[in-house]
């Protein structure tokens, strides 16, 4: 079992109860996915308020690998916009060292790239699945992707709120309280030339 939180996973059931029982709380998370070219640029800002009387912990992320996404060529990971260091532990999974008081708040931010390996038709995975593992809905989650007007977007596994247009791209934005899914976020995208059409949920 892993503890994840709006995409962030500690790797042993050990810790996460440890965790569980401080009582290091993540209130929201705001998740930006842009495609750019071949690759896929995610940005999460992940909030977090600690109600316990420990000040340290060690938390971890994990970036989706499969046949279209690959290991990631680049991450970087900054506590309230200062970088801080942190350790591989899998290829797409890192762990990293937060230092939090009692009932301080701080931000983590982790920015990713990602190689996309294009097909005609293809998909991009943000995990979401195991925030289950938390044991607690995620109080808000807000994603902001931004697609190229060259994909058609056959599918997005979560309830689009609203879609803008920016210059060449598609801004979908999704909005949700109270997640506790049973579903990764999955964009499912082809090239425009098969004109296949769109099958987005809007709510």
């Amino acid at each position: 079992m892993v503890l994840v939180i709006a995409g962030m996973v500690l790797g042993c059931s050990a810790l996460s109860e440890k965790i569980i029982s401080k009582e290091l709380i993540f209130e929201r998370a705001v998740v930006n996915i842009e495609i750019e070219e071949d690759y896929v640029h995610i940005t999460g800002e992940f909030f977090l308020k600690n109600y316990s009387d420990e000040s340290s912990f060690i938390i971890g992320y994990p970036l989706h690998i499969d046949e279209y996404m690959a290991p990631p060529s680049s991450v970087e990971v900054f506590l309230d916009n200062n970088k801080i260091n942190y350790k591989k532990v899998d290829q797409g999974d890192i762990i990293f060292k937060v230092d939090i008081g009692k009932f301080e708040r701080k931000i983590v931010k982790i920015d990713s790239y990602q190689k996309l390996n294009r097909k005609d038709e293809f998909k991009v995975t943000y995990i979401t699945r195991s925030i289950k593992t938390w044991r607690k809905p995620l109080k808000n989650e807000k994603f902001i992707i931004k697609i190229p007007k060259e994909y058609t977007v056959k599918e997005i596994s979560f309830p689009v709120r609203e879609i803008k247009e920016q210059n060449e791209f598609l801004i979908y934005y999704i909005d949700m309280d109270n997640l506790y899914p049973d579903i990764d976020l999955v964009l499912y995208l082809e090239i425009k030339d098969s004109k296949r059409g769109e099958n987005v949920w809007i709510e």
